[in-house]
C-alpha cells in the first residue's frame, strides 16, 4: 500500500542535528521570550516542553506516513511548487523559530503559504489537501474562518497524545480526497469534497478537546472537598 506523503511545514519540527535545534531555540526565545516572561512563564522550560512534544509528534507521524519536513519559511514556500512530491500539506501559521524572517513579522506569516497552495490548487489538476496547524486558533476564533477561506482545514495544536491522534486522523481522512497513486481529480470536485468533510473533522477535533476539558474539570471538582455545613 502506498504511504501518504505529508509535507510538514513547521519551524519547530525537530532536526536530527542538535546544533540546528539550538539555533531554532535561540530564534524563538529572542522573538517571544519577553512575552512568555510577562505571563510568568519560564521561556527555557516552555521551549523544552514544546520540543519534547514535537519529538513525539515526529515519531508518531513517521510511523504512519512518509514525512517531508520543511523547517524554514522559504523551504516550505519552494516545496509547495513541487506538487508531485507530496499528497497532503500541513502548514504552521506562526514561524517564531525562523531567524530568516524579520523579527515582528513571523506571527501568522504561514497564511501566505496557504494562499500559494490555494492558487496552485486552482490552477492545476491533482488537488492537494492542506491543514493549517496552529495554537493560535484558541485566542483568535476568527482565524479559523480566515484559513478556511484560503482553502485550508484548521487543526488546533493540542500539546498532548490526543493532539497526535487528531492530526494524523485529519491527514488520513483528507488524503481520501485524492489517495496516493490515484488518477487526478478536477479541482472543483476535490474542493467541494474537502468543504463537505472539513466541518466533520473540525467538529470531531473540537469535540475531543472539549471532552478532555470537561473530564479535567470533573476530576478537579471531584477532588474539591464539600463546603462545611453551618450549624445554627
Amino acid at each position: 500500500m502506498t504511504r501518504i506523503r505529508v509535507l510538514f511545514a513547521d519551524d519547530q519540527f525537530p532536526y536530527d542535528e542538535a546544533e540546528r535545534n539550538t539555533s531554532v531555540k535561540a530564534a524563538i526565545l529572542a522573538e517571544i521570550g519577553d512575552k512568555l516572561r510577562a505571563k510568568n512563564l519560564d521561556p527555557e522550560f516552555a521551549f523544552l516542553e514544546d520540543f519534547n512534544w514535537f519529538q513525539g509528534l515526529r515519531q508518531h507521524l513517521r510511523e504512519r506516513f512518509e514525512v517531508l519536513p520543511a523547517r524554514t519559511f522559504m523551504e516550505a514556500k519552494a516545496t509547495l511548487y513541487e506538487r508531485d512530491n507530496f499528497d497532503v500539506a500541513v502548514i504552521d501559521l506562526s514561524w517564531s523559530g525562523d531567524a530568516q524572517i524579520p523579527s515582528g513579522q513571523r506571527h501568522n506569516v504561514g497564511i501566505e503559504l496557504l494562499e500559494i497552495l490555494q492558487e496552485q490548487n486552482d490552477k492545476h489538476r491533482g488537488y492537494k489537501p492542506v491543514l493549517a496547524f496552529s495554537q493560535n486558533f484558541e485566542k483568535d476564533p476568527k482565524l479559523m474562518s480566515l484559513v478556511l477561506d484560503r482553502g485550508a482545514l484548521p487543526v488546533p495544536k493540542a500539546y498532548s497524545e490526543t493532539g497526535y491522534q487528531a492530526l494524523s486522523s485529519a491527514i488520513s481522512y483528507l488524503a481520501k480526497v485524492r489517495p496516493p497513486g490515484s488518477t487526478t481529480e478536477d479541482p472543483s470536485v476535490a474542493a467541494a469534497r474537502v468543504t463537505r468533510t472539513g466541518a466533520i473533522i473540525i467538529a470531531l477535533i473540537t469535540g475531543i478537546l472539549g471532552l478532555l476539558g470537561g473530564i479535567s474539570t470533573a476530576i478537579i471538582s471531584s477532588n474539591v472537598p464539600p463546603p462545611p455545613v453551618e450549624t445554627p
